[in-house]
């Protein structure tokens, strides 16, 4: 949810010690049925001259007790976070495409009927359960998630980034979206896959918890002492034309998931040579496509593939113009694909007119307003050929869009069932995953990540090349004089 286990093991610890302790009390009424008697007088903690019954007198013992008090505290906070979550779903941001998209929250947040009253969870008569420690402990995975990104939100006000605006609350939504921290969970086998160096390591830890760059600090440096502004986090240096290859890696690897449960021939297309694919989509090269592959209809399935950074210099306000109506809106801040997956929809799929010229631009809070058509580059496949066209949205973090992900879903189910037949190539060691959908969100995740770091590294190289040829004539004269 954001991070490497952000929060550390003292906030979670309340909640694994209240599920530890809970769970036991039913066995320890067993075995001392007076747990469950209320007090009386001249019990302790009462007064003597009190009449009682008050509580029960499992309420004395320490353990109990404390117990309880957090787990009443959590499921305090687990509504005050349902509170919120609720709120956000109410904040809603219409596409220029008719499509609804609201403030990012986490998933699996505990329903408030997980967490019952104590009372009824100590109660032995009754239907309800206590919550497991997973549970608990997801409510403070939520609280931490909340309170890490109102730091980063205040942050962005505190200290703006010199390229991208709301930088840090943008970085942290992008990393919380499904399938950006999987690149995480691959275990190194030796396999080439797999094989990621220190250096390349400690630049995606650091672009995924928004640190310094430490290896990019000399040209930093260098950039200020010559008076200009320098960017430590990495977004310049990542996105310095570095698009091809990082396109190309997820490509491949989307590829190599649908490859090993195809039904049909595989297609990859090139850029370069427009006809390779012009039988399926006149006008624009499809990246990969499976031919006869939709299951209902027969129809080719093909997938465009995007591979882009939520942190660039690129900002845009929704305005839109009268030519062109509304526009999407850089929403990243707030929105998961916020800043990416819109723009990439429309130039893919295209956009039906909506209102009239006459109309104001549309406005995404309410959705109304005027949004000119506009011809996707996939309109021939979709429109004439009635073929099935992928977004494949990918996130330079790691987070897979959407459709992506409900493909992935489908392409799995072909490895159940009798005769059903996978050709992925998992990893080596025991802790490698052996399911299909798992093992290729990873390798996408990985080669989304490892991509943008490679781009970083590969243009920390050209700027050192160029301070030493700067740094040349100065040394030469120096010697000279000596």
């Amino acid at each position: 949810m954001g991070g490497v286990k952000v929060g550390g093991h003292t906030r979670r610890a309340p909640a694994r010690y209240a599920a530890t302790v809970l769970k036991c009390q039913k066995r320890l009424a067993d075995s001392c049925p007076g747990l469950l008697d209320p007090l009386g007088p001249g019990d302790f903690p009462l007064p003597a001259d009190h009449a009682g019954p008050v509580r029960p007198r499992w309420c004395c013992l320490p353990m109990l007790a404390e117990a309880g008090v957090a787990y009443e505290a959590l499921r305090v906070v687990r509504d005050d976070i349902g509170a919120i979550y609720d709120t956000h779903k109410t904040e809603l941001y219409h596409t220029i495409r008719g499509g609804l998209m609201s403030t990012f929250c986490p998933s699996k947040l505990p329903k408030a009927t997980t967490l019952t009253l104590l009372s009824d969870v100590l109660d032995h008569t009754s239907d309800s359960r206590m919550p497991g420690s997973r549970a608990l402990t997801m409510v403070v995975h939520h609280q931490l998630w909340l309170e890490c990104y109102a730091a980063a939100a205040a942050a962005d006000t505190a200290a703006p980034h010199v390229t991208t605006r709301r930088r840090e609350a943008t970085r942290f939504v992008a990393v919380s979206q499904d399938g950006s921290g999987d690149w995480l969970d691959v275990p190194p086998d030796g396999s080439f896959g797999t094989k990621v160096t220190s250096l390349l390591f400690r630049i995606m830890l650091q672009r995924r918890l928004g640190l310094v760059i430490s290896e990019a600090s000399s040209v930093c440096d260098a950039a200020e002492r010559a008076g200009g502004a320098a960017d430590r986090l990495g977004d310049d240096l990542a996105n310095a034309g570095e698009y091809t290859r990082r396109h190309n890696a997820c490509l491949r690897a989307i590829r190599d998931m649908i490859a090993a449960v195809a039904i049909g021939t595989v297609v990859l297309g090139d850029k370069e040579d427009l006809a390779r694919t012009a039988m399926l989509n006149e006008g624009h090269a499809v990246d990969v496509a499976e031919l006869g592959a939709d299951e209902e209809t027969g129809c080719d399935v093909l997938y465009e593939v995007k591979c882009k950074s939520a942190l660039c210099k690129k900002y845009s306000a929704g305005r839109g113009s009268t030519t062109l109506g509304g526009q999407p809106k850089s929403m990243g801040h707030k929105i998961g694909f916020g800043n990416t997956e819109e723009e990439e929809r429309v130039r893919i799929l295209g956009c039906k007119k909506r209102g009239q010229p006459t109309d104001r631009p549309m406005d995404h809070a309410t959705g109304k307003g005027w949004v000119a058509p506009r011809i996707g580059h996939y309109y021939d496949a979709l429109v004439v050929k009635r073929s099935r066209v992928i977004a494949a949205v990918i996130e330079s973090t790691g987070g897979q869009s959407r459709p992506l992900r409900m493909q992935a879903r489908q392409l799995a189910k072909r490895t159940k069932g009798k005769g059903a037949v996978d050709r992925t190539n998992y990893g080596l060691t025991r802790r490698s995953t052996r399911s299909y959908e798992v093992h290729h969100k990873q390798r996408i995740s990985l080669a989304a990540v490892m991509a943008d770091a490679k781009a970083i590294r590969r243009r920390l190289l050209a700027l050192r090349q160029q301070l030493q040829i700067n740094a040349a004539p100065a040394a030469f004269a120096l010697g000279g004089m000596a």
